[in-house]
């Protein structure tokens, strides 16, 4: 039987003489050998699983007191998660099955507004100093983070990362409603000089934004933001990623960000589907979370769980099981909370309005689509590549083409059907999504020329967050938009009515945009109507939408089940 020795270094558990458990401790996933200390080296977090990997082996295992209580406190803490998640898959089961609400179980300390999902997150943070909260969107991750951040207030500072058009619509809104308590200071571009003022005359502090930060419990930034703007702040202790599907994909933004939670003491991610382009979208996300759950190195996590038959490499497919061994060290630091499980919303009605072009209109697709050419007056029209072909036939369909000389007009038959579907739904609020910034421009001209009070929310509008307002408070009528430019956490709950003039291939922008009406709040049946051009790209894209729904949903039903759900 060998001696291995454990140390603990910091947040770096070392193994010694870890070269001769060299296959046991490289399944574990987290570490790596070094060569300089001669030893095997893991992330603090991945102690039981070396734990186990060495008793498995026969190792005599020689701990060092620091993890001995560091194995105990984990254990003990996976002890508690696993009866808090067994609570939840029994309320659910119980909502599910129409059981009274009375009769639900319930262990946990009560709150005076949170729901038992937002309180369970906040008792998790309180046990665990980095957890992945894997709610749907208008869940109220939101208020979850805000009690998080108070019941940490005074000995810790945090960061919050969260997409620009969150800051005011979500975060400010919310802490100024619920959490007045809270000195929470945005270091946004978009703050003018007045809001500061009004935080000031709050807060009861005067000076400007630097006299601010000294007094901050809690600063929140966009991620653009974030790469330049927080030097010389004072020492911050803990993270907040607002939607950490912004640091999914390997880029300078998710590489500044995981360095940064690398030095913190606490570090929480709150995303509805990390995974929606796929399995390696979890590797970023995991890593702010913690090394330990799927390792530091991205290509080691590749290897692991990829294998590629591309001779250039850049096709990778998960091997054998890689989803369910991926579910299962996901769920170790995760909880997973579906919209249905834990909020009593009304029905959803989703509709596809069909729109004939005029035959002569659809001759000139179809010429474009076979040939990559056609005729439009007294403008040729190319797409070279297939890329740029698919792109003009989606302008194609919206009415338009962008040419060099600018947009072209090609049919008025979406405008028509989408005035059609406007008049049905009567005097109510709609939200209308397109893609390109002639559309908008086009679809408002045309709504405010009726006489409609029109905003919008695109690259073009110059202050997003006064539209936001405007529409959320029910001044105007319509919202034009493109998906991007909400995507994240806004809430329009006083409208109950979407409508589709165009859509892209992206799931996310789909489903993101679905829940901007549909969240926590929302009392009445919402309704969305596509409009689709028959035998065009149109259908291709709802097909695709609907694949992709599928896709995703999978593995979050994996690390359900690996969670007890």
């Amino acid at each position: 039987m060998a001696d291995v020795r454990l140390s603990l270094d910091g947040q770096t558990l070392r193994v010694y003489p870890g070269i001769f458990m060299r296959e046991a401790l490289a399944a574990v996933g987290s570490g790596a050998w070094s060569k300089r200390n001669g030893c095997w080296e893991f992330p603090a977090g991945a102690v039981l699983d070396v734990i186990r990997a060495l008793r498995r082996e026969s190792a005599n295992i020689l701990a060092q007191e620091p993890v001995h209580a560091l194995a105990k406190r984990a254990a003990e803490n996976d002890r508690w998660l696993a009866g808090v998640k067994a609570e939840w898959q029994e309320r659910v089961r119980c909502k599910m099955a129409g059981v009274p609400k009375d009769q639900w179980p319930d262990t946990l300390p009560p709150h005076p507004f949170l729901m038992y999902h937002q309180r369970m997150g906040a008792e998790i943070a309180d046990r665990f100093n980095s957890f992945a909260l894997l709610a749907d969107t208008g869940t109220g991750k939101t208020l979850m983070a805000l009690e998080i951040i108070k019941r940490k207030a005074g000995a810790n500072r945090f960061m919050i990362i969260t997409p620009k058009t969150l800051i005011k619509s979500a975060w400010l809104d919310d802490q100024r409603d619920w959490y007045p308590e809270i000195k929470l200071l945005p270091l946004s571009r978009n703050m003018s000089k007045h809001d500061y003022a009004d935080i000031s005359a709050r807060w009861g502090v005067s000076g400007g934004v630097d006299d601010l930060c000294d007094w901050a419990d809690a600063y929140i930034i966009n991620p653009e933001s974030f790469k330049r703007d927080i030097s010389g702040l004072p020492t911050v202790q803990g993270l907040i990623l607002d939607e950490s599907t912004l640091v999914r994909n390997k880029s300078d933004t998710t590489t500044e960000i995981t360095k940064y939670a690398d030095k913190l003491a606490y570090r929480y991610i709150m995303t509805g589907k990390p995974n929606v382009n796929g399995l390696m979208n979890y590797f970023g996300q995991m890593r702010v979370v913690d090394a330990a759950v799927l390792g530091r190195s991205f290509f080691a996590f590749r290897a692991r769980y990829f294998e590629t038959h591309d001779r250039f490499g850049y096709v990778w497919t998960p091997k054998p099981g890689a989803d369910e061994a991926i579910a299962r060290r996901v769920a170790t630091l995760s909880i997973d909370v579906r919209k249905e499980e834990c909020l009593d919303l009304p029905e959803r009605t989703f509709s596809i309005r069909h729109v004939e072009l005029p035959p002569k209109v659809m001759t000139q697709y179809k010429q474009l689509e076979r040939e990559m050419v056609v005729e439009l007056g007294n403008t040729t029209l190319t797409a070279p590549m297939q890329l740029t072909l698919m792109g003009k036939l989606r302008q194609f369909t919206g009415g338009h083409v962008i040419t060099d000389d600018g947009p072209v007009p090609v049919h008025t038959a979406k405008m028509a059907v989408l005035q059609e579907v406007l008049d049905e739904i009567g005097d109510r609020q709609v939200l209308i999504w397109a893609q390109y910034k002639h559309e908008i421009a086009t679809i408002a001209a045309h709504l405010r020329g009726n006489g409609a009070t029109v905003v919008t929310a695109n690259s073009e509008t110059r202050d997003i967050d006064a539209d936001i307002a405007a529409f959320k408070s029910g001044e105007a009528q319509y919202m034009v938009a493109h998906p991007a430019s909400l995507k994240f956490g806004v809430t329009f709950i006083k409208c109950t009515d979407a409508v589709y003039y165009s859509k892209d291939f992206d799931y996310e922008n789909w489903y993101q945009s679905c829940d901007r009406i549909y969240r926590k709040g929302q009392e009445n049946e919402c309704t969305y109507v596509s409009l689709v051009v028959p035998g065009t790209i149109d259908e291709d894209i709802e097909h695709a939408v609907g694949r992709k729904g599928t896709a995703a949903s999978a593995v979050e039903l994996l690390i359900g089940r690996a969670t007890g759900r």
